[in-house]
């Protein structure tokens, strides 16, 4: 009988052993994950257009490409994977319509960009195109508008803002 609560006592003081390193080693895990993140966090660089107000910022690795001289389109793209891009682009209200017909939209979801509340819609530009992203803020006389495929469009997007 003695020797059944003695190995009882081992199994419970094991157990409780073997817990604590779990839960100790599952918190590190959690310390690397975060750091990880922080660290590509600060990887990443930011555009200003001082002629809209915006700000952006975007992956460190990515490459800016100024479309036109005074800032209409940028686009944000990843050397190494063609497939991750971004474009921004500001536009007259009217070309709202036109992105919308050339979208076969399959998805609406509601957000906030900059403060003001927007819908990302989600659809292929044409048939058999690929799927991609799209967020229309229209502020005045002027539509910005967020484009790509990229699986870090929701990341890129959450740091637009205006700068007033």
């Amino acid at each position: 009988m003695n020797n059944k609560i003695v190995l009882f006592i081992i199994v419970i003081v094991v157990a409780g052993g073997l817990g604590a390193y779990l839960l100790s080693s599952s918190d590190n895990e959690n310390d690397n994950i975060e750091s990880e993140v922080m660290s590509q966090k600060i990887e990443w660089r930011q555009y200003t257009n001082d002629f809209y107000g915006y700000t952006v910022s975007y992956p460190g690795s990515w490459v800016l490409e100024s479309n036109s001289s005074n800032g209409d389109s940028i686009t944000f793209f990843d050397s190494s994977d063609f497939r991750e891009e971004l474009t921004i682009a500001v536009a007259d209200p009217e070309v709202e319509t036109i992105i919308r017909e050339t979208l076969s939209i399959t998805k609406e979801t509601e957000i906030e960009v900059a403060g003001y509340k927007t819908v990302k819609m989600t659809g292929k530009e044409s048939e058999g195109g690929d799927i991609t992203n799209i967020v229309i803020l229209r502020l005045s006389e002027r539509l910005f508008y967020i484009v790509g495929p990229t699986v870090k469009f929701d990341e890129i997007v959450s740091t637009f803002k205006f700068n007033n």
